[in-house]
């Protein structure tokens, strides 16, 4: 029965998914395996848990950070595309740091006493950054990007960007 099982039996099953690159497998079956035998345990079913002494699978991290030789080479391509808009994003992304859905929102009446406000769709946190904010690649001013975009009511264009064009 449940008594037979030991750790080590536990952590060949686990390793199992691992070993197939189902990281989220492993770590789901890590969590099921540990609340199985928690309330085995509790019901006295065991006399200790054989899933504690189990390590949580590791997830691979497989982002990285953007380089700035990367983003410009990244800008230079977008400038060659259709969409004309694309520039204009990421130079907003890259001073603001904002959501792809957040930029594609962004209206001229969202800019008042020198800043641009924010109403992140996320989490519904309110911004207000400065006008003045300079981007740490090219040292433009968030202003001067604002400025140069081509909308007169939605910044980036005639009418609200569709945010999943600003990333494909």
């Amino acid at each position: 029965g449940l008594m037979t099982i030991s750790p080590k039996m536990l952590e060949i099953f686990i390793s199992g998914y691992e070993e197939r690159g189902t990281i989220s497998a492993a770590q789901t079956a890590h969590m099921v395996v540990g609340d199985l035998f928690r309330e085995a345990w509790i019901d006295g079913y065991v006399t200790y848990s054989p899933a504690l002494p189990l390590r949580y699978p590791k997830s691979n991290i497989k982002r990285s950070r953007l380089s700035a030789p990367d983003w410009v080479e990244m800008l230079e391509h977008a400038q060659k595309m259709k969409r004309s808009y694309l520039p204009h994003a990421m130079r907003i992304a890259v001073i603001t740091a904002q959501r792809r859905g957040d930029i594609a929102a962004l209206r001229r009446d969202d800019i008042w006493e020198d800043h641009l406000h924010i109403k992140q769709q996320k989490t519904g946190y309110m911004l207000a950054l400065p006008l003045k904010l300079k981007c740490p690649l090219s040292g433009e001013e968030l202003g001067d990007v604002l400025e140069s975009c081509p909308g007169t009511d939605f910044i980036l264009g005639k009418q609200q960007v569709k945010p999943y064009s600003l990333s494909n």
